[in-house]
């Protein structure tokens, strides 16, 4: 029986095979190698792109909110400024109601000095001393309502003046000051207006005689009975 031998391998071949092998495998690793770089430098521009962009929210958010602290500062102050405005509204509107109350009381004592003068003047009688007495009751009943009107004028302007301050400003109902009232022979309340005040009432024809004349009341220049 003849053996045939077994062929042996071709040490030439054998070599170009691996060499092939081992060309391929590092043209593999380096193509890997490369689209890495490239992924990861693509990476890169990703982040310092979000970076960028986070430092720029940032720095726009703290403008903001720098904004809003000024204006929130602002806010605060104008509130608090609204709030002494309206403490010194209302404490005028307190002291001219006061102021008011007071010229009330001048005005009534007045009219009831006058109401007097002219019940005592419409009884009394004289013919010497006739027209001097006329002259002079006119005179002091002129006098009389020229204070009247003086202190009502006042008033009226002082309350013009509170509401004219409060313009532009919300309150209240209960803190706005509403128009004044006065307090005619009627005893009726109307609109305070030193226009509608009634004017001095004039005398009659009087007849006194020398006695009575001298015992009349004398009247100060206020027009009250002293």
């Amino acid at each position: 029986m003849r053996l045939i031998p077994n062929p042996q391998p071709d040490k030439n071949s054998c070599g170009k095979r691996s060499s092939k092998t081992t060309t391929s495998s590092s043209q593999a690793k380096k193509r890997e190698q490369e689209e890495w770089n490239e992924t990861h430098r693509g990476c890169l521009d990703i982040l310092g792109d979000a970076d960028d962009d986070y430092q720029k929210l940032s720095a726009q958010m703290m403008q903001q909110r720098q904004e809003a602290q000024q204006n929130l500062q602002q806010l605060r102050s104008e509130h608090h400024q609204a709030i002494a405005t309206n403490r010194q509204l209302v404490t005028e509107r307190q002291k001219a109601l006061h102021e008011k109350q007071q010229c009330l009381g001048k005005i009534q004592r007045l009219e009831t000095d006058i109401a007097q003068l002219k019940q005592q003047l419409e009884t009394a009688s004289g013919q010497t001393t006739e027209q001097m007495i006329s002259q002079g009751i006119e005179t002091e009943l002129e006098t009389a309502h020229g204070d009247l009107m003086g202190v009502a004028t006042r008033l009226w302007k002082k309350i013009q003046e509170q509401q004219n301050k409060r313009f532009g400003l919300e309150f209240p109902q209960s803190d706005v000051m509403q128009p004044p009232t006065w307090t005619n022979s009627n005893g009726q309340f109307g609109a305070l207006d030193p226009s509608t005040l009634p004017g001095p009432p004039l005398t009659n024809a009087f007849s006194l005689d020398a006695q009575q004349a001298q015992t009349m009341p004398q009247i100060n220049q206020y027009g009250a009975l002293s």
